[in-house]
């Protein structure tokens, strides 16, 4: 991850002022999470955790409120529990392949600029593409630049 983070970091810091993990996050989280979350959502994300063995990595305290929320709270409405279980849901997605070709594709399409941030959302099959694509590479030709 960090060779492209790194060949990235003048490019997309000089149009978001932001550095580009953060803003390839963004990206991803409008493409990936839903828009509300349930019980039956996190529920969703707890099996995926334990079956692509991403619970094991997550910390303890992070662990609980996924239970916690899942058993407690049918809707979440809090804007700040919600920006939490939005970047625990994150983690477990970036453990999962689908997770890193997308984080991957996304990556080297804004770095090629082969599309517009706009349009870049709605062409989720494209960068899924290239992330692939870019993740079957053997190292030596995962350099792009």
């Amino acid at each position: 991850m960090t060779i492209i983070i790194q060949g990235l970091a003048n490019l997309i810091t000089e149009h978001e002022g932001e550095e580009p993990s953060t803003h390839i996050l963004n990206l991803l989280k409008k493409i990936v999470l839903p828009k509300q979350i349930t019980r039956s959502i996190v529920v969703k994300y707890i099996r995926k955790a334990i079956c692509n063995r991403s619970w094991y990595k997550l910390k303890l305290e992070e662990k609980v409120l996924l239970k916690l929320t899942s058993q407690v709270i049918v809707k979440v409405k809090s804007p700040v529990l919600k920006k939490i279980l939005e970047d625990i849901f994150i983690k477990i997605e970036l453990a999962s392949i689908k997770g890193q070709a997308l984080y991957y594709g996304l990556l080297i399409a804004l770095k090629n600029r082969l599309f517009e941030i706009k349009n870049l959302l709605s062409n989720v099959k494209k960068i899924l593409f290239i992330g692939i694509s870019y993740l079957n590479n053997p190292p030596w030709y995962r350099v792009y630049g």
